[in-house]
């Protein structure tokens, strides 16, 4: 659950995690548009097969996790119903990898983030 911050603005947080949006207005390059092209274009390994890209084609989007969760679905489908998930397993943590992966090749360095603009 995502509770809003008025509502526990007081409750003694140390720490925050923030999503992707508010990581997008740190760094452009956290996009998925950008994750996405960048990881095709560098040949981020593990690199996107022709599988995985017509997967985020078919889908019409370049957000990692949207094809994360349709793969994660295909795979609950397929056990459900006693199919083998090896492939979908495989292409799963391709995907995975490749965004952790993609996210640290563009990560942007610490002396980089404008941080009164965080503040």
């Amino acid at each position: 659950m995502i509770n809003n911050w008025d509502d526990i603005r007081g409750d003694g947080w140390d720490n925050l995690l923030l999503g992707n949006g508010f990581s997008v207005n740190i760094w452009n390059k956290y996009s998925y548009n950008s994750l996405y092209e960048y990881s095709k274009d560098q040949s981020i390994k593990p690199v996107l097969s022709n599988e995985i890209i017509t997967i985020f084609n078919e889908m019409q989007t370049v957000n990692f996790e949207e094809v994360l969760k349709a793969l994660a679905y295909a795979i609950l489908v397929k056990e459900s119903i006693g199919e083998d998930t090896k492939k979908c397993l495989e292409l799963y943590k391709t995907v995975q990898d490749n965004l952790f992966n993609t996210v640290h090749a563009v990560h942007i360095s610490f002396s980089d983030v404008k941080k009164a603009e965080i503040a």
